[in-house]
C-alpha cells in the first residue's frame, strides 16, 4: 500500500486513489486494489480481498512499514498494530496442492478431519486443527521456492545460535517461543545470523551477554 494513482470513475471525473499490491514470493502473483484511503478500514479489506483472490492464506505475511499495520517499525523486530494482528489471527488455513491454485474446491468438515474435494475427487485430508489462527499445511504442496524456506527450522537456528554461544543460542530460544508460530520469528533469527557473520560471533556473544546481565540486574 501507498502508491498513488489516478482513475476514471463512472461520473468521468477522474480522483486520486491508493493502490493496494499483494505479492506472492514464489510465483510474483500479483493481487492489485484500489481503495480510497491507507486507513485502517480499507487496509483490513483489501488484505481480506486478496487472499480471497489468490484462495488461500500464506505462512507468513510480510508488510512494509505502513504505520496503518505496523505500530513501531523495526526490520527484524515490528510490532504490528492490534486490528491487523489480530485480522491475521483469524485466518485459519489448511493447505491443498499447489498444481490446484485457483480451482474451485468442495471442503468437508467432520469432527476430526477436513477433507478437500474437486470435482468430487478427493484431492486431500488433513487431521482438523483445534488451534485458533494455526494453520495445517504440508511440505510437498508448496512451490519448489518456498520448500527452500524449510530448510530453516528451529532445531536447525537453535543450534546455529549455539555455536556463537550460550547466550546466543538461549535468545534464539526465547525468539521461537514467543512468537504463535516459531515461522514468524525467523526473520529475527536471521538478521542474528547476519550481525554475526559481518561482526563476529564473538562480539554478538558478547553483546548477548551483557543484555542478559542487564536484564537480571534490572530484575533483581
Amino acid at each position: 500500500m501507498g502508491i498513488r494513482a489516478s482513475i476514471p470513475v463512472t461520473t468521468g471525473v477522474v480522483r486520486p486513489v491508493e493502490l493496494f499490491v499483494a505479492v506472492l514470493g514464489a510465483s510474483n502473483y500479483t493481487y492489485v486494489e484500489a481503495t480510497d484511503t491507507q486507513r485502517c478500514a480499507d487496509f483490513i479489506q483489501s488484505h481480506s480481498h486478496a487472499v480471497e483472490y489468490v484462495g488461500g492464506v500464506p505462512a507468513a505475511i510480510v508488510p512494509d512499514q505502513l504505520r496503518t499495520g505496523i505500530r513501531d517499525p523495526c526490520r527484524y523486530e515490528p510490532i504490528l498494530q492490534r486490528t491487523y494482528e489480530e485480522w491475521a489471527a483469524q485466518h485459519h488455513y489448511y493447505s491443498v496442492p499447489n498444481a490446484l491454485i485457483h480451482q474451485q474446491l468442495d471442503i468437508r468438515l467432520s469432527a476430526t478431519t477436513v477433507e478437500v474435494f474437486q470435482r468430487g475427487t478427493r484431492v486431500w485430508v488433513h487431521r482438523r486443527s483445534a488451534t485458533v489462527g494455526g494453520y495445517t499445511t504440508v511440505p510437498e504442496h508448496m512451490p519448489h521456492a518456498h520448500r527452500a524456506h524449510l530448510e530453516w527450522s528451529p532445531s536447525r537456528l537453535i543450534r546455529w545460535g549455539a555455536t556463537v554461544g550460550p547466550q546466543t543460542e538461549a535468545l534464539v530460544q526465547q525468539i521461537l517461543a514467543s512468537r504463535p508460530h516459531p515461522e514468524q520469528g525467523y526473520r529475527s533469527c536471521l538478521g542474528l545470523l547476519r550481525l554475526a557473520k559481518k561482526y563476529g560471533p564473538e562480539r554478538v556473544e558478547a553483546a548477548h551477554q551483557r543484555e542478559a546481565v542487564h536484564v537480571r540486574g534490572r530484575a533483581l
